[in-house]
């Protein structure tokens, strides 16, 4: 993942970048991204944070690894509406 956004053209190469292991635990092993894109702008921002996640995602199975999302039993309403 370092290596792919060290490259990456999108991500400031001159600002903080790293990716690291949290605690691991039952769930499994976290993972931290931090880095800095060289667009400022919101819009684009977060375009470029969801084809990051898109492509590290679509990567899994390269690394034999799966993805783990825990599935909530609590249902939030909004009523302002």
């Amino acid at each position: 993942m370092e290596q792919y956004l060290r490259h990456h053209k999108a991500i400031h190469q001159e600002m903080t970048l790293m990716v690291r292991q949290l605690a691991p635990s039952e769930k499994g092993l976290p993972l931290e991204i931090y880095c800095f894109s060289s667009d400022k702008n919101w819009v684009n921002y977060e375009k470029i944070q969801a084809d990051l996640f898109d492509h590290f995602i679509a990567m899994l199975p390269v690394f034999d690894l799966l993805p783990y999302q825990a599935i909530s039993d609590q249902v939030s309403i909004d009523r302002t509406v």
